[in-house]
This record gives C-alpha cells, structure tokens and sequence, in this order.
C-alpha cells in the first residue's frame, strides 16, 4: 500500500507545472483564542477550527469566540451553562459546540447558527458528545445515560439522536467523523485495532487489515471519503495517515525538523485533499499537499522565525488555522494562514485526489456484512 500511494504522488508530481510550495500569508490573531488550550497532541480539547469564509472559532473564558473580519467576537451560552470545547464548523459556517451546565455539570451539545444555539442529541442523555458536523446538521458523536457502562455511539441532530448501525460482533467502534455525504468513519475501540472502519449507505466496510498496527484514531474525512487521522503499532509512537475504505497508509514526516521520533498526527482534511497536522516531539505544524509533506513555518514570508507549532483546521479555500508560538515550545497565539494565489497549480490538487483515490481503489477491500439503517 505504501508503494501504492508513493505511485499516486509520483503520478501527482507529473501532472505539477512547477515543484514551488504554496506560500501563504500569517495573520496572528492574538492570545484570547488560546487561553483555554493546552499543546497536548491527540487531546480534542486542543482544538480550534476554521469556518468556509475565513472565521476562526475557540473557546475563552466559557464563552464561544469567533474572530472574523479583523475582530474578535465573544457569545455567551444559554444561560447556567458555558461553551467547553468546539467540536467543528461545517461547510454552512454552523458551528458544533459542547455545554456543560454549571450546576449539573452535564453535558450536551448544541448547533449555533443565525445568533443562537440550538440543542441537539437526546435531551435525557447523562454525557453528550459529538465530534463533526456535516452540511444536513448531522453530528457523530457518543452519548451516555445515567449508570451506562459504555457510550453509545450516535448520530445526532435537533430532532433528536439514533444509534449508528454496527455488526453485533463489534460493539467497540468508534465512530468519530461524519462528511457531508452521510458517510462515518472511525476505529475500533478495542486493542489491537488495525483497521479503521466506514459505514455508508447501511454497508459496513474496512480496508484489510495491517497486523502492525495497535490502535488508531479518525480525526476528519472529507465530501470524497478520504479521512485522516494517527495510527501506532503497540508500545510505539503515532503516526499520520489517510484512509478510505479500500485502503490505507501513513503519510511521510518532513526532513531535517528534530523529530527524531517521527511522531505525528493529521488533523484535517479539505475537500481538494490538502492535510494538515503536526509533529508532537518537534513541535511543528505539517501540511501534506499534492502527496509531499512540508513544514508550514518554512511557507509563511517572514523577517522573524515563525514558530507554529500545530495546524488544526483547514477549509475548502486552503486557508488554515493553528496554534503559534513566540519560540518553539508554548503556545502563545493562534494563527491563521491564507494561501498566496497561484493560478497556474489551481487545478493541481483536484487531479491529485483522483489519482489517489484510483490507486486506493485497487487494493482488495475486506467488506463486512450489511446492515440497517
């Protein structure tokens, strides 16, 4: 498989009328956005995410931020609650948060959109948590009742919450991603889980499996079913990779940037099939593009060293947003990247998704019995 996709990027490559790196534009957008996150990779709660116009979306001080249009807007919850994380943005620009009410301490999760917030999920539910939102206000997430042993894994919306259909022999996946196409995505829960699984259509399907690998985790797919996320043989380090249901395999660490360990991990995926990510030991924010991975920091024009140290969103525009630092360590800013304009490779990223989805397409794919919707 790993022959197979260094096939696609060569085959990318080809088709690529000049070997230059995107370069972009670095707009620090300041502390405020990054008073409640920790630099801790893998953990969700580390999270900030970008809209389809340019908006930048956080969490401060129990309060949802959103900064657009070169100011910061912060937006209080409904009462007796506060925003404690943001799960996502979708292609709407609605935005996917997770309360807690200050008395209870339960959790739920909401939808804002056109100034308020709309519940979503099970009201009766003990624990909410969703983890993407699609275009249709479907969220995939898990829900918990009082005295469960084991979240149930749901897909939510304001009509309510229904389980996601699972073969009975698997009752331990987890499902984490959901596109705008209806398709989830996610891993066992269960170790040793080396496949990641998708359901579509009521069919549950999965690559075939790679014995190496221990566990993993889906972080975002895109509208063609393409995902990415970390994958780690047991006792070892995480590593980045993508995914569809024919196939999978890990993405290259860039060169020369100290992280001897070669841990990472991709975090977004846009519908072009632009990565991006980070190293955890190094502290560097990755994109993979066009098959080729790159530091993010060596693509920004700066008099200065630029220290960004994870990006965790990018939209359909290639604009991404992250985290920053003044040195290479701790966070101290978030960060938001615009791409510099080349009309001569716009249409690169297009042909460089087919590609790779033909060649993963030619992997035999393990697929499972179908079951209900």
């Amino acid at each position: 498989m790993k022959l197979a996709l260094a096939a696609a990027s060569l085959a990318i490559s080809c088709f690529s009328p000049t070997s230059h790196a995107v370069r972009y534009v670095l707009q620090d957008l300041g502390n405020e956005l990054v008073a409640d996150h920790l630099l801790s990779f893998g953990d969700r709660r580390d999270e900030l995410r970008i809209g389809p116009s340019g908006e930048v979306v956080g969490t401060g001080g129990g309060n949802l931020l959103i900064h657009a249009n070169g100011s910061l807007q912060r937006i209080a919850p409904p009462q007796g609650h506060r925003v404690q994380r943001v799960s996502d943005v979708n292609s709407r620009g609605d935005v996917l948060v997770q309360l807690t009410d200050t008395t209870t301490f339960r959790s739920s999760m909401a939808i804002y959109r056109n100034g308020g917030f709309v519940p979503i999920g099970s009201p009766t539910a003990r624990y909410s948590y969703a983890y993407r939102l699609n275009a249709d206000g479907d969220a995939i997430g898990t829900e918990s009742s009082e005295g469960a042993t084991n979240p149930t894994i749901v897909r939510m919306n304001a009509a309510g919450s229904s389980p996601i259909p699972v073969t009975s022999g698997n009752p331990d996946f987890s499902a984490t991603t959901i596109n705008d196409s209806g398709a989830i995505a996610g891993f066992p829960r269960d170790k040793p889980a080396n496949a990641p699984f998708f359901v579509e259509d009521g069919s549950l399907t999965s690559p075939d499996p790679i014995p190496e690998i221990y566990q993993g985790y889906l972080h975002d797919m895109n509208a063609h079913g393409v995902a990415v996320g970390w994958a780690r043989p047991e006792n070892r380090v995480m590593r980045p990779f993508v995914a569809t249901s024919d196939g999978y395999s890990e993405l290259e660490i860039p060169r020369n940037t100290g992280n001897f360990f070669t841990e990472g991990m991709a975090y977004s995926i846009n519908d072009r099939g632009d990565i991006v990510g980070g190293l955890a030991f190094s502290r560097r924010a990755v994109l993979w593009q066009n098959g080729k991975a790159s530091v993010l920091g060596d693509l920004v024009d700066s008099a200065s060293p630029v220290f960004l140290l994870v990006a965790m969103d990018i939209n359909n525009a290639g604009q991404i947003v992250g985290l920053g630092g003044r040195g290479p360590f701790q966070p101290e800013y978030a960060f938001l990247l615009t791409p510099v304009p080349e009309p001569e490779t716009t249409w690169l990223t297009a042909a460089g998704l087919t590609v790779i989805g033909v060649v993963l397409a030619r992997s035999k794919k393990r697929r499972r019995p179908s079951v209900g919707a």
